[in-house]
């Protein structure tokens, strides 16, 4: 089964993580899972960096690469480009996009095991 791709960036002038959605509404609950003790209510992990999540710039509708597929598989996919501060420190960077992508897939697979609309 292909659920959907991640994107990795350096930006300038940007100085936090920043997440591009497609194939879902970045205001999902799965997404905004807050730091608690153990996980949320729903068994979500909380995402330990900060993540400001934004709509791609582009729309929902890929019109070319992976997400084309969309229409022949049972759930639509989904399209993440992560957008890391271009001067961080590298280890600060693979860290904070390790722990993002970890944490949104677990999250991604328990929203879908329980039935939301993703």
């Amino acid at each position: 089964q292909y659920d959907g791709v991640f994107i990795v960036r350096s930006e300038p002038g940007i100085d936090e993580l920043r997440g591009w959605l497609r194939g879902f509404a970045p205001g999902d609950p799965f997404l905004h899972a807050r730091p608690v003790r153990g996980t949320s209510k729903a068994g979500y992990l909380p995402f330990q960096f900060p993540v400001q999540w934004e709509a791609h710039p582009e729309g929902q509708e890929a019109k070319t690469g992976p997400l084309t597929l969309a229409d022949d598989l049972r759930r639509r996919p989904f399209e993440v480009t992560l957008l890391v501060p271009a001067a961080p420190a590298l280890e600060w960077a693979i860290q904070a996009v390790s722990h993002t992508v970890r944490v949104f897939l677990n999250n991604f697979r328990i929203a879908v095991s329980t039935g939301m609309s993703i």
